[in-house]
């Protein structure tokens, strides 16, 4: 009742929801659902982390992911073609609360400002598709690394005060961010390892510490593609990382 799909709806009767939402928990590397199967459930995620992603002629492109609190599988619930349009796996254990498609109903018509939500949630998805899609069309291989650098140190990035470095508290690896940016694993270590040589960052092991974020800076805006839109979901502020726990638990 405290994610941003149900928070703060003027008289909310949680007994009412307790009948339409069923507990699941799925395991790390378990997939949720497949692209192209059908889709009758929405699913909101208690704890955990999902990647959503699609295939093609064995490529995989990551095309975002969602932490808890958020929701995932609402598009083919409102969309007449009720096939999933990608495919969902766990990044690490996770607990969610599913959702039929009739719960659904029922739930928007006793309360259709849940309608207006899941509208506002596709559109920034849409947003942030509208970006990748930049990436893809007009950046070379050393801009995309930069900007995604830059988005992670927006969403995950813990200052250092001492010495006004940034750690990224999401630990993820060069594959991983291969599949964000369309890129192979080769061309993603070598940037890396040029952005370390010029002192721009620092790698410990899966963790990636800027230490010149201006440098960074400077790079993109050489590039058409503005720096907004770096918050890959509006209620990421919240879902900032407090503790050792949290920090680590993507791996």
């Amino acid at each position: 009742m405290k994610t941003a799909l149900f928070q703060n709806i003027p008289n909310l009767d949680e007994g009412f929801f307790a009948t339409h939402l069923f507990p699941m928990q799925i395991d790390k590397q378990e997939i949720l659902f497949l692209q192209g199967d059908e889709g009758h459930h929405l699913y909101v995620l208690e704890s955990g982390s999902l990647e959503i992603y699609v295939e093609h002629e064995q490529r995989r492109l990551v095309l975002g992911h969602q932490f808890a609190g958020e929701v995932v599988g609402e598009l083919e619930l409102v969309h007449p073609d009720h096939h999933r349009t990608a495919s969902v796996r766990a990044l690490e254990p996770c607990f969610l609360w599913r959702i039929s498609r009739e719960s659904f109903l029922t739930i928007v018509h006793a309360y259709p400002e849940i309608l207006l939500r899941i509208a506002r949630m596709l559109a920034e998805r849409l947003q942030q598709a509208d970006r990748k899609l930049s990436y893809f069309a007009f950046l070379d291989a050393r801009l995309r690394i930069a900007n995604l650098l830059l988005d992670m140190e927006k969403n995950f990035g813990v200052k250092n005060s001492a010495d006004g470095s940034t750690h990224i508290a999401w630990r993820t690896s060069q594959q991983r961010m291969a599949e964000m940016i369309g890129l192979n694993r080769e061309s993603v270590s070598r940037t890396l390892t040029e952005f370390v040589r010029l002192g721009w960052i620092k790698l410990d092991g899966r963790t990636v510490i800027i230490q010149n974020q201006e440098e960074l800076e400077r790079l993109v805006s050489q590039s058409m593609l503005i720096a907004k839109g770096r918050l890959w979901h509006t209620d990421m502020a919240q879902l900032m990382f407090t503790d050792d726990k949290e920090n680590d638990r993507l791996e």
